[in-house]
């Protein structure tokens, strides 16, 4: 009699795309599977790997308990407690004769979705004391993860794109008609690709070598290999030459008030208000590493950034001493934005909205910049004021949070100018485009 049936819902286990399988189950044994069709982020869509999930699981070579090798070669099933003690008696040996970095560790790329490894695999890795720690990661992505870590604080922290409503998408040095798109968590990555087209966007593909993607897309630029740098210079060059940048938390204000500066002379009396935050006071000032590239942390980012707002307003006051242009920084409060809720750690986030009860609301923190923007009591009133909430007072900061003495000044020259070949160049955010700019290629071309 055959056994009765069962159906099971789950998400595949072997890459980041997290495809929902539904598996028909006899007994103990997998008989069927297939993707999930109500699953809201697959779609009933399955590759490969997660078809053949059946086989993995029933594969008579998958390792279900311990083995331990014989002299011969060959190999015995062995119990756990027997397993750990060979392995605390060689390791004892080999740490004694050539010390920690004779070890090494791969963590697979399933690893990635087990608790336990989550849990403990750090733990493992750090008790185990060696710098030779591979992974699935280490053999095709470690690139990306380390430009996200630069940009974003964070390894993990790698951008997504939206592929779902995109109109145009850039594909440097990826192939996701390959790798299913994995690393953007995005199944069906060629259904995904072909709705960009079929909506009217643009998909296209730099790559050296006409790829499975570069045979699908609008347009297909090869370029010589190793050329990458130079390509994403280019680009750099015509977002500046384009005017296509968007400056982030400190240059905006700068950037803005530096090309508004003499239309506010000539229609003055005017003020500038830069809103900054208490936070400046954790804030200090590392001329050496603006870019925070020895030891990110984005609450210090943070905290400087507010500093920084503070300090280019008083050299602004400065400038424009003698004119009716006042120049002034407020702190408006703690305000229930959501603020950070995303970017912030576990603890962090649970304090953040724990403490939105206590916060004040969009429109209560709006109203100390209408107050400095506005009121007539402050017609004449330049940066040696720090408003905050409403009450003028006496600003706390001192020569010592600046840094070195003289900041406000070091500041804005540091920010005179920004070239995209600096080493330094503070982190631009280009605005969306919809087409690939013709001088940006033709400029690539006379680099590659």
């Amino acid at each position: 009699m055959p056994a009765e049936t069962t159906t099971a819902i789950r998400t595949c286990p072997l890459c980041e795309a997290t495809c929902g399988l539904e598996l028909t189950i006899a007994g103990d044994r997998i008989v069927k599977v297939r993707g999930d069709a109500d699953d809201v982020f697959s779609k009933g869509f399955i590759c490969p790997k997660g078809a053949s999930i059946a086989e993995l699981h029933d594969d008579p070579d998958r390792l279900r308990a311990p083995l331990l090798r014989r002299p011969d070669g060959g190999f015995d099933e062995v119990s756990w407690d027997d397993a750990f003690a060979f392995i605390d008696e060689r390791f004892r040996a080999v740490e004694g004769e050539h010390g920690r970095q004779a070890f090494g560790a791969y963590i697979g790329n399933p690893a990635a979705h087990a608790l336990g490894a989550l849990l403990y695999g750090r733990v493992l890795l750090k008790a185990l004391g060696t710098r030779n720690v591979f992974s699935a990661s280490t053999v095709d992505q470690m690139p990306k993860q380390l430009s996200a870590a630069l940009m974003f604080g964070t390894g993990l922290s790698v951008p997504v794109p939206d592929l779902d409503r995109t109109m145009h998408l850039l594909v440097l040095g990826a192939d996701p008609l390959v790798s299913n798109g994995s690393l953007m968590t995005s199944p069906d990555a060629r259904g995904r690709l072909r709705g960009i087209r079929a909506r009217g966007g643009k998909l296209v593909v730099v790559d050296p070598r006409r790829s499975r993607t570069a045979r699908e897309a609008d347009e297909h630029h090869f370029i010589r290999p190793g050329g990458d740098a130079l390509l994403l210079m280019a680009i750099v060059h015509t977002l500046f030459d384009e005017g296509l940048v968007s400056p982030g938390e400190h240059l905006a204000p700068y950037l803005l008030t530096c090309l508004l500066l003499d239309r506010l002379k000539a229609s003055a009396p005017a003020r500038v208000v830069t809103v900054s935050s208490d936070a400046h006071r954790a804030g200090r000032m590392d001329f050496d590493d603006l870019q925070a590239q020895h030891g990110y942390s984005g609450i210090r980012a943070y905290a400087q950034s507010k500093l920084a707002n503070i300090l280019f307003t008083r050299e602004l006051a400065r400038r424009l001493d003698g004119s009716t242009v006042t120049a002034n920084a407020l702190h408006p409060g703690t305000v229930r934005t959501g603020f950070a809720r995303e970017d912030a750690g576990g603890l962090m986030r649970l304090a953040l909205r724990v403490g939105a009860i206590l916060m004040k609301s969009p429109e209560q923190g709006a109203r100390t910049s209408v107050y400095a923007a506005s009121s007539p009591a402050l017609a004449h009133v330049v940066s040696s004021t720090w408003m905050r909430c409403f009450t003028p007072a006496r600003s706390a900061v001192r020569a010592t949070a600046l840094g070195v003495v003289g900041g406000s000044g070091r500041l804005w020259s540091s920010r005179r100018a920004p070239s995209a070949t600096s080493p330094t160049t503070w982190f631009f955010f280009s605005r969306r485009r919809r087409h690939t700019s013709s001088s940006t290629v033709s400029w690539a071309r006379r680099c590659v």
